[in-house]
C-alpha cells in the first residue's frame, strides 16, 4: 500500500526531474527568504494588485528582464501580515535591533538591561521561544530551545528586515506558528558605507559596507563593531523585592557588552543558465555578567559566543522556472566563565556549550500554465547540542543530544488578475537522540530516541478590490516540534518529558491595504488558538519539568499607518492589541483566565519633519498595564510613555550626521534581568558615508 506520508517527497522528485529535462531561460536572480521573490520567473501579477507597492514598508519596483518579472516581493508589500523595512529608513535612528522591531505593530520587545543586555520578540502575542530568527536564510534558533537572544545581532550590518506575522514562505516553513524574523546583509546596488557613531555608557560603534558589481561577479563585504559600558545606575532592593525603604542606588560595573562581525558573500553567474551563490560570515560577542552580591574586584565573570555561519547555492534556469541546490551550515560556541566561584560554588568553573547546524535543500520551481506555478522543495538537516565543563576532569560522557530531521513541502499559486491564491504544505520528520535519560542530568550513558512526524499548511489570498485597496486573507495551521531541553533536559534540576505532546497552532487572519497617494495604512484582525501550551513546571523543590499545561485562545489587531504631508511631514502610527484567555490541561473553559504577563495594548506613535538638509523625529511608545510578578497586587506595573527624538543632517555630499536622545525606564524592562537602568537618558552621535 502507497504511504501518504510519501506523496510530498513523489511530487517533488517528479516536479525536479521536470524542471532540469526543461530549457534554459535568458537570467538568474538573486534568492532571499525575506523576498519571498526567490527567482526570476514568469509568473506576473497584474499591475491593478501590486499598485502602490512603494509604501515605506516595502520599497521594490518589479525588475524585467525579457518579459520576466520578479513579482512575489511586491504581493508581501500588500499583505497586511508582512512588514518590511529597509536600512536606509532607520540608519542613524535606532541603537539595535529590538528598538527596530519594537515600532512594528504585532511585535512585543521584552528587554533585560541596557544594550546588549538579552532582549527577545513575541509576535501576535506568542512565546518569544516560538518566534523564528533567519539572517540570510540561515536559522538562528536551536534545536536546544529557548528564544533568540536579538542585542546579540549587528544592526550596522543588516540591509532589510522582514517580519512575517502571519503565514510563512514555504522556504521557512515547518516551525513558525510564533512568527518569524528574516534578516538579510545583501545589498541591492553598489555602494560603499562606512557607519560611525558614539554615546552613553561608553557606546561606540564604527562599521563599513562595500557591494561591487564586476563583470558576471557581483561581491559584497561588511564589518561591524560596538560596544558599550553599560556602567548605568540602578536601584538596588537588597534582597527585598516589595520592601522599597532599604532600596539604595548604585552604579553596574563588569557590565560591558562587545560585538564584531566580518560578513562575504559572492554571486556569479556562470553563463545565462547557471549562477553561484555564497556566503560566509563570523560574528564574536562579549558580555560581562555584574553579579549583585560582589564587590568590583571580584566582578570577573563574563560569556562569549562565536558564531559562524555559511551557504552555498547553484541555481539552473529552465524552460519553465527554475531548479537549485543548496548547502548551508552554522556553528556557535557559548563559553560562560566564573573564574572566582562568583556563580556557582567550588571555585573556578568554565562551560562550554556548541551547536552545530547542517542543511542540503533542493528546490524547484514550475509554470504549470500561465495561471498556475508550482514551487517544491525537500530539505534534510542535523543539528547538535552538546554542554561540558571543561574545567571538570570527572565529567568523562558530557551531556549531548541530536536532531536529525527532514521535510517536504509544495506551494501551488494562482493568479487571476485582481485575485491571487496560494497554497502551501510542509511535512517535517524529526528524530531525536540524547547520551542521557530524561529523567537524569547529563553522564548517564543511556540513549533514548524519539521521532515524530509534523504537519503544516497554510493558505494566502490576496484580492485588488480597487488601484488603491487590497484585501488579504490568511490561514495557517502549524505543529511545533518539541526542542531537545523539553524532551532531555540539561541539568539535575530541569528535568526532560518524553510524554510531552508538540504545541499546536492555528490562526486566520483579514487584513486590508490602503494605498492612495501620500496615505498608506494596513489594518489586521486576526483570531486563533494554541493547544497543548508547553511551559516549564515546578515538581518538587528546585526541579523543573517541561509540562502540557493548557490551552490558549486569543484575537486581536493591527494598525500601520503612514500619513505624509507636502513633502515635510511624515506620521507613522503602530498599534496594537491583543486579548488572551487560557485554560488549564485537562480542564473546561468555565475555568479559563485571562493572563495580564504582556501588554494587551501597544502604541508606537512618531512624527518627522524635513527642512532642507535637516530631519527632526520625534517617537512616543506607550504600553499599558502588565503584571511583573504572578501574585502580589504591587506586581502591577502601569509604564509612563518612553519618548525618543533625533536630528539628522545631511553635509559634503554623502555625509549624514544624526544627533539621537533615548530615554528609558524600569518600568520597560523585565525582571528577569534585575537591576534595572533608572530612568534616564541616553545620547548618542551617529554618521555614515554612502557613496
Amino acid at each position: 500500500m502507497f504511504d501518504v506520508r510519501l506523496m510530498p517527497a513523489a511530487f517533488v522528485g517528479m516536479l525536479l526531474c521536470r524542471l532540469l529535462c526543461g530549457d534554459v531561460a535568458l537570467a538568474a536572480a538573486d534568492r532571499s527568504l525575506a523576498d519571498e521573490s526567490v527567482t526570476v520567473h514568469k509568473f506576473v501579477v497584474p499591475d491593478s494588485l501590486t499598485a502602490g507597492a512603494s509604501a515605506p514598508i516595502d520599497t521594490v519596483a518589479p525588475v524585467e528582464l525579457e518579459r520576466m518579472v520578479v513579482t512575489a516581493r511586491r504581493i508581501a508589500s500588500n499583505r497586511s501580515a508582512v512588514t518590511r523595512i529597509n536600512a536606509e529608513e532607520i540608519e542613524g535612528i535606532f541603537s539595535d535591533l529590538p528598538a527596530v522591531l519594537e515600532q512594528v505593530a504585532g511585535v512585543t520587545i521584552r528587554r533585560t538591561g541596557g544594550f546588549g543586555e538579552y532582549a527577545n520578540a513575541s509576535i501576535r502575542g506568542g512565546s518569544p521561544k516560538q518566534v523564528q530568527v533567519y539572517l540570510d536564510g540561515i536559522p538562528l534558533n536551536t534545536a536546544a530551545g529557548g528564544a533568540v537572544d536579538l542585542s546579540k545581532i549587528s544592526l550596522g550590518s543588516l540591509q532589510e528586515i522582514t517580519i512575517y506575522k502571519g503565514s510563512a514562505p514555504l522556504e521557512i516553513m515547518g516551525n513558525t506558528g510564533g512568527g518569524v524574523i528574516c534578516l538579510s546583509t545583501k545589498p541591492t546596488s553598489d555602494m560603499v558605507n562606512a557607519l560611525f557613531g558614539f554615546g552613553s555608557y561608553g557606546y561606540s560603534k564604527a562599521g563599513v559596507i562595500v557591494r561591487k558589481k564586476s563583470g558576471e561577479a557581483i561581491n559584497h563585504c561588511a564589518v561591524d563593531y560596538t560596544n558599550a559600558r553599560n556602567d548605568y545606575m540602578f536601584e538596588h532592593d537588597n534582597g527585598t523585592q516589595y520592601n522599597k525603604t532599604d532600596d539604595t542606588r548604585e552604579r553596574k560595573h563588569n557590565n560591558a557588552y562587545s560585538i564584531v562581525s566580518a560578513t562575504y558573500s559572492n554571486k556569479w553567474q556562470t553563463d545565462p543558465r547557471n549562477t553561484l551563490l555564497s556566503k560566509v560570515a563570523y560574528a564574536k560577542t562579549n558580555k560581562e555578567l555584574f553579579h549583585k552580591s560582589l564587590i568590583d574586584a571580584l566582578q570577573k565573570t563574563d560569556q562569549t559566543v562565536d558564531n559562524a555561519h555559511g551557504s552555498l547555492r547553484w541555481e539552473r534556469m529552465c524552460r519553465a522556472g527554475y531548479a537549485g541546490a543548496q548547502l548551508k551550515g552554522r556553528w556557535e560556541r557559548r563559553l560562560f566563565h566564573d573564574p572566582l566561584g562568583s556563580y556557582y560554588i567550588g571555585g573556578e568553573r568554565k562551560v562550554e556549550e556548541q551547536f552545530p547546524y547542517a542543511e542540503f535543500q533542493i528546490d524547484g520551481l514550475w509554470e504549470v500554465s500561465n495561471i498556475v506555478q508550482a514551487k517544491a522543495l525537500v530539505t534534510a538537516a542535523y543539528e547538535r547540542y552538546g554542554s561540558e565543563n571543561i574545567l571538570c576532569e570527572t565529567q568523562e560522557d558530557p551531556p549531548e543530544a541530536n536532531r536529525l530531521f527532514g521535510s517536504t513541502a509544495i506551494e501551488l499559486a494562482a493568479n487571476w488578475g485582481k485575485l491571487f491564491l496560494a497554497g502551501r504544505y510542509n511535512h517535517v520528520f524529526s528524530r531525536d537522540s540524547a547520551n542521557f535519560t530524561p529523567n537524569h542530568g547529563g553522564g548517564i550513558s543511556l540513549s533514548k530516541v524519539y521521532s515524530g512526524f509534523y504537519p503544516n499548511a497554510n493558505v494566502d489570498i490576496v484580492a485588488s478590490i480597487a488601484p488603491w485597496l487590497t484585501a488579504d486573507i490568511a490561514l495557517r495551521r502549524e505543529y511545533l516540534p518539541i526542542t531537545l531541553s523539553e524532551r532531555y533536559g540539561w541539568a539535575n534540576g530541569y528535568m526532560g518529558n518524553p510524554n510531552l505532546d508538540p504545541e499546536c497552532k492555528t490562526e486566520i487572519s483579514v487584513g486590508l491595504t490602503v494605498l492612495n497617494g501620500d496615505t498608506k495604512t494596513a489594518l489586521a484582525v486576526f483570531a486563533g488558538s494554541t493547544d497543548d501550551i508547553i511551559q516549564l513546571q515546578v515538581q518538587s523543590q528546585n526541579i523543573l519539568m517541561a509540562q502540557n499545561t493548557g490551552d490558549q485562545r486569543y484575537i486581536g489587531f493591527e494598525w500601520d499607518a503612514h500619513v505624509y504631508l507636502f513633502d515635510l511631514l511624515a506620521f507613522d502610527n503602530h498599534l496594537t492589541f491583543i486579548a488572551k484567555r487560557t485554560c488549564p490541561y485537562e480542564k473546561t473553559w468555565d475555568n479559563a483566565s485571562t493572563p495580564l504577563y504582556h501588554s494587551p495594548l501597544e502604541n508606537d506613535f512618531r512624527i518627522n519633519l524635513s527642512l532642507g538638509p535637516f530631519s527632526i523625529g520625534h517617537s512616543v511608545h506607550y504600553r499599558s498595564p502588565y503584571m511583573k510578578g504572578y501574585t502580589k497586587d504591587n506586581d502591577l506595573v502601569n509604564p509612563m510613555p518612553i519618548m525618543n527624538a533625533y536630528l539628522s543632517m545631511k553635509a559634503f555630499g554623502p555625509a549624514t550626521f544624526t544627533y539621537r536622545v533615548e530615554n528609558y525606564l524600569n518600568e520597560s524592562i523585565e525582571t528577569m534581568g534585575h537591576f534595572a537602568p533608572l530612568p534616564g537618558r541616553m545620547h548618542f552621535i551617529a554618521g555614515q558615508m554612502r557613496f
